[in-house]
């Protein structure tokens, strides 16, 4: 009797706190607190999701610009990726021969600058892009931006507004121990994602990925203009000029070898 009655006030204790604590994240994202309107946003994204399937593989090949601290840098890249931790990017030269190589195999990260003959690799661990595109982004999130998707958390908390100055629903999404945060914008008719925002566990914003146009390959619907954007003023935009949707992609080839090997 005892065991059940401590059992059952752990469990009012317990509901108590996820209450409270839903309700504080509701009032710091201001966003209601209303469980229907959680289900609500949680059934619209996945609404989202089954009317744009992704490809599990895809290629491609686009032109991309950098602009940082008023210098901008133009060029052409390729890339393939696999699942959800397999990537891998090519900086071509005027050539189209690559210049620049980056690749993750799921467990380690490679990158060669070939014609200096540097190669590196380490762990996946804690990996950003920073060196690669001048923004703090992880491997696994590129690939769910070149998918149109955002970045794949597990979450404690959603809820969604229709915001008065912006077209179309956004979803808030809070990740699960206060790691951060993401807001997803939808278009005026919810059929797609437009742009996503992504912050730290101390509110502050890592980037926003901006899909401003898409295109149809082979039925699979993927953003051909990325933009994605710091609080510092970076701005990375990416114009596909091609996309290769369930293309069938070696393992192997999400893995650089030294140049000259």
């Amino acid at each position: 009797m005892k065991l059940s009655l401590s059992l059952s006030l752990i469990l009012i204790w317990v509901i108590i706190g996820l209450t409270g604590c839903g309700r504080m994240i509701a009032t710091m994202h201001q966003v209601p607190y209303d469980p229907q309107i959680s289900y609500q946003a949680q059934q619209l994204l996945h609404e989202v999701f089954e009317k744009n399937p992704v490809p599990d593989t895809f290629k491609g090949i686009g032109n991309f610009r950098i602009a940082q601290n008023h210098q901008v840098e133009k060029g052409r890249m390729a890339w393939m990726a696999s699942g959800s931790d397999k990537l891998r990017i090519e900086i071509l030269t005027p050539y189209g021969q690559p210049g620049v190589g980056f690749s993750t195999d799921g467990q380690y990260a490679y990158a060669a600058v070939y014609s200096e003959m540097r190669f590196y690799k380490r762990t996946i661990s804690g990996l950003m892009l920073k060196e690669f595109i001048s923004i703090s982004v992880k491997p696994e999130e590129i690939i769910s931006l070149f998918r149109g998707r955002p970045p794949q958390v597990e979450y404690s908390f959603i809820s969604m507004v229709e915001p008065e100055k912006v077209s179309g629903p956004m979803i808030v999404i809070q990740e699960k121990w206060w790691k951060g945060h993401q807001k997803i914008y939808l278009d005026k008719n919810a059929d797609h994602i437009r742009a996503i925002e992504v912050y730290d566990g101390s509110g502050d914003m890592k980037y926003r990925a901006d899909f401003s146009r898409f295109t149809t390959v082979n039925g699979v619907r993927l953003p051909y203009l990325l933009e994605i954007s710091n609080a510092e003023g970076t701005t990375v935009e990416l114009l596909v000029n091609r996309y290769w949707p369930h293309e069938k992609i070696d393992p192997s080839s999400f893995v650089i070898k030294p140049p000259g090997s």
